[in-house]
């Protein structure tokens, strides 16, 4: 939750309320679920991977699809070895099917 939270400029905290959600299972699934229950204004979900500028992947092409709002795609280099070691974790842990959702 931390590591997200810095995710987002001081900025930002101004003019909008956060909401930070960390779950594990179907991610295009939970995703929708969890914007639906809280009602969320965006849905921002990061795009990994070689083919990330041409193609948000599968999960992503569902959300954005069946979003009852908005969807932002965010694309990005890994910054360093602690945040790839990060992401590899937390995909083993979930089985393949984990979902960091924000």
């Amino acid at each position: 939750m931390l590591w997200l939270s810095r995710l987002v400029s001081d900025e930002a905290r101004l003019w909008c309320e956060l909401a930070f959600v960390v779950d594990f299972g179907h991610p295009a699934k939970r995703i929708q679920q969890i914007a639906r229950e809280n009602h969320a204004d965006l849905v921002v979900i990061g795009a990994r991977g070689q083919s990330r500028l041409t193609s948000p992947g599968l999960n992503g092409r569902q959300v954005m699809c069946n979003a009852l709002c908005p969807v932002l795609t965010v694309t990005g280099p890994l910054d360093n070895a602690k945040q790839e070691r990060f992401w590899k974790a937390a995909t083993a842990l979930s089985g393949k099917s984990g979902s960091a959702i924000g």
